[in-house]
């Protein structure tokens, strides 16, 4: 029980599980709501939750009479809003949004320790896959997010088939493996563990989302750029530019071949790994964009022969007599 309550923590920076396991329970009574009319209390419910998961770690440190108001106020001041340390209609807009299943912090920043990778030539496997695009299609949504990284750091990623990879990617719902369930659709749509052996640097998509390369859904690409940022040692940015924001509007669209790191998103990647060397050959993913498969034309069905319709007989004319000619007489 020690050791998950260090290690798994550490990892993912979400207390919220260490709380639950060593029994501390909030009492709803200490989370106000600005306007009780307008609020209910599964919205109260909700917003408990939210905040233990996801500002749990940032006061867990001081010694406050109202613990709970100062994490609204962390929340708040985080994304910009009004900060009164009581729930609105503001703060659970945001709190519904879909988002990212790690904790949020100031600006770009890392996680305790710096915590990052040691060597520059890393590995990663897709151990499944979404049944809801096809597999050359997350391939290639994966390898795009790597060489977002890979453009302005010096690490390389090569994508294994078998076996234990660095970053072992995987699709699951609910409960599946790690002590951090997923929320079903929407809510939470991924998460990622810090650099490290065994779970380090492993993310986890949740299979209850939708996912797309398109406009409609969850675009995989986007969320893949955004957790191999955090198994590559970064955490959330409060910058809504960058791509370390801890939510994702939905159905966002972005062509993998044209987008670009915001600065806040390189400045902090840049200060674990250093940038990467004009002469250090460009990465180039071996996977290319999969050929959508093109819908043949098809036959239109043979016309069938319409019978001619009979002809009807046409009435003949009646004769009109002829005048006899007159008989010659003789003279």
């Amino acid at each position: 029980m020690v050791l998950l309550w260090i290690f798994i923590p550490c990892l993912l920076l979400n207390v919220y599980i260490a709380e639950v396991v060593t029994g501390v329970v909030h009492d709803l009574a200490t989370l106000e709501a600005a306007d009780s009319k307008d609020i209910t209390k599964e919205d109260l419910i909700k917003a408990q939750e939210y905040i233990d998961r996801f500002y749990n770690a940032v006061t867990r440190s001081r010694m406050l009479s109202n613990p709970t108001e100062q994490k609204i106020k962390d929340m708040q001041t985080f994304f910009g809003l009004k900060v009164t340390g009581k729930i609105n209609k503001e703060t659970l807009q945001i709190m519904r949004k879909a988002r990212c299943g790690v904790p949020d912090v100031q600006s770009f920043s890392h996680f305790p320790g710096k915590l990052k990778w040691e060597k520059t030539s890393l590995t990663y496997r897709i151990v499944n896959y979404t049944p809801d695009i096809t597999t050359s299609e997350v391939d290639y949504a994966i390898a795009q997010a790597f060489k977002i990284w890979s453009e302005v750091i010096p690490l390389n990623f090569r994508q294994i088939y078998s076996g234990e990879a660095d970053i072992m990617i995987s699709f699951g719902y609910r409960d599946h493996g790690d002590f951090f369930p997923f929320d079903g659709p929407l809510g939470i749509l991924a998460h990622a563990f810090a650099p490290g052996n065994g779970i380090g640097g492993d993310t986890h998509f949740d299979e209850a989302e939708t996912w797309t390369l398109g406009h409609q859904g969850t675009n995989i690409f986007l969320v893949a750029v955004h957790e191999l940022g955090h198994a590559l040692g970064l955490e959330h940015s409060r910058y809504e530019q960058a791509i370390m924001y801890p939510t994702l509007l939905e159905n966002s669209f972005v062509d993998p071949t044209k987008f670009k790191l915001f600065k806040d998103d390189i400045d902090g990647i840049q200060a674990l790994y250093g940038s990467r060397r004009p002469n250090m050959p460009k990465p180039n993913p071996s996977v290319k964009p999969p050929a959508r498969p093109t819908m043949k034309p098809q036959p239109k069905p043979p016309k069938e022969p319409q019978p001619k319709p009979p002809k009807e007989p046409q009435p003949k004319p009646p004769k009109e007599p002829q005048p006899k000619p007159p008989e010659r007489t003789s003279a």
